[in-house]
């Protein structure tokens, strides 16, 4: 289906009218906005830094599960994804003797049971970020540090968008949901570099401790959201492409509301869900 009538929006416009709603509540969040509060605690901020793990390892897990279905998917303009899961378990190890424990130990340190997967060889590059997520068509791989493997908590509370966004049917429609998800991991580090100001003249001990990797993370991942904004740049010219976009970044959203509001008001809009 064309969209006739706005041959001369972009997929970015209409991407971020169709999840400025998301955006809000999200920002909303209480576990979130304590973040630029000059009040904040190290407790809070440990509190905050385990929701944002539990939300990546999940929003993550989708775009793994897309990569490995679908090889290719990452469009050869856009670099491949840096998880922030390695991050935030490096912060949280470094802080979790300065706080009083707030979640088991298998929340914050990686699980030794889990193990790296291998490579899969060739010229594939190793990033530093995911353990091999998969190779995208030039020959680079994104990097997850160990296959996902949620808490029963967070398998009860996964989207149900999820099954929709992996049983994708063409590899079209794959990489929409794909860059859809990546619109909300990205487009997060714009507002990084203010949190993490605040952050860190609230609570200086971050970098006394060396716990600052995911916020240093996020600044360089910067460049990750301008090359993905020019690719998003582009006329939007197929409704199904911009629901499928739209769905995908839903998806992102709802799974860190799930964390940060888990109450049962965000169910995703049918409108951009797959059939």
């Amino acid at each position: 289906m064309n969209l006739t009538k706005t041959q001369d929006t972009s997929l970015h416009q209409l991407l971020k009218a169709n999840t400025t709603a998301w955006h809000s509540r999200l920002d909303s969040t209480p576990g979130l906005r304590q973040l630029i509060r000059p009040e904040l605690t190290l407790a809070q901020y440990v509190t905050a830094l385990q929701g944002l793990l539990d939300a990546h390892r999940r929003v993550e897990h989708q775009l793994q599960q897309l990569v490995e279905d679908h090889p290719g998917i990452c469009p050869n303009l856009l670099p491949v994804y840096r998880s922030r899961v390695p991050a935030l378990l490096s912060d949280l190890s470094r802080l979790a003797s300065k706080t009083a424990p707030t979640s088991t130990p298998s929340q914050i340190s990686e699980p030794s049971s889990i193990q790296p997967e291998p490579e899969t060889g060739g010229d594939a590059a190793a990033n530093a970020e995911r353990s091999p997520m998969a190779a995208n068509q030039s020959g680079h791989q994104s990097h997850l540090p160990y296959p996902y493997q949620p808490a029963q908590s967070q398998q009860s509370r996964q989207s149900p968008t999820a099954s929709a966004l992996t049983g994708a049917g063409s590899a079209a429609q794959a990489q929409a949901h794909y860059l859809g998800i990546r619109y909300v991991l990205e487009g997060a580090t714009q507002g990084g570099k203010m949190i993490s100001a605040q952050v860190t003249v609230q609570l200086p001990r971050l970098h006394a401790e060396q716990a600052v990797a995911y916020w240093t993370l996020l600044d360089a991942a910067s460049a990750d959201w301008t090359a993905l904004a020019h690719l998003l740049a582009r006329p939007a010219k197929d409704a199904e492409e911009v629901a499928a976009i739209s769905a995908g970044a839903v998806h992102a959203y709802q799974c860190f509301l799930d964390t940060f509001d888990p109450s049962p008001t965000h169910q995703p809009s049918r409108s951009f869900r797959q059939s």
